[in-house]
């Protein structure tokens, strides 16, 4: 019995450190892989207020004001190593010119300071809501 223990601990601290090597190696190297779990996540300039003002940006396109449309269009994109936005995507979107418009102030972005895993930067995948909801203006 203590023999099959022994052989158990050693088969399983074996696989930890074959396991944390591989991991290592992978950050170790030039690899592309995009991240969607880091250690210490993405910061936008000025952090999620300067985020918010940075969105302000956005200009309701008068399609979607003609046909009152309101609703979240959700935008992917990487935030590379250096911090730069690429790879910019509505993944789902309400349309009449949303999709776009939320594409093109992203796109805009300045860098921002980069994820990390283990103090390595690393590219990562983030994926938003941006919600466009209009109040017309009512004339008296």
């Amino acid at each position: 019995m203590k023999k099959f223990l022994f052989v158990l601990i050693l088969m399983l601290f074996s696989f930890v450190v074959f396991s944390q090597e591989q991991n290592n190696n992978y950050l170790n190297s030039n690899d592309t892989t995009v991240f969607v779990v880091v250690d210490k996540f993405p910061e936008f300039p000025g952090g999620m207020k300067g985020f918010y003002d940075f969105l302000k940006d956005i200009k309701y396109p008068d399609e979607a004001k003609r046909n009152d449309i309101s609703g979240k269009v959700f935008v992917k994109f990487t935030i590379e190593k250096d911090g730069s936005v690429t790879n910019v995507e509505a993944l789902k979107g309400i349309g009449s010119g949303c999709d776009e418009e939320a594409v093109r102030v992203i796109k805009k972005s300045p860098k921002w300071k980069p994820g990390y895993i283990k103090e390595k930067a690393v590219r990562i995948s983030i994926v938003i809501p941006i919600v466009f909801k209009f109040h017309p203006t009512k004339e008296m």
